[in-house]
């Protein structure tokens, strides 16, 4: 069996930034006002803004 962790590493994130477990983060920025909702991967180097505010990523 081969079993694979999600995880969240190397984030930059404000305050107020909501995560849904389970999500994969690693090396990306999230701003003010963003929702992740889960079974969400956001890779190295993406910069999510949330313009107009409360943007939503799901799938």
């Amino acid at each position: 069996m081969k079993i694979l962790k999600s995880g969240i590493r190397d984030v930059i994130a404000s305050d107020d930034v909501t995560v849904v477990e389970p999500v994969n983060l690693y090396e990306c920025t999230l701003h003010d006002g963003v929702f992740v909702g889960p079974f969400v991967e956001i890779q190295r180097h993406c910069v999510i803004v949330s313009i107009p505010a409360n943007r939503t990523i799901h799938i």
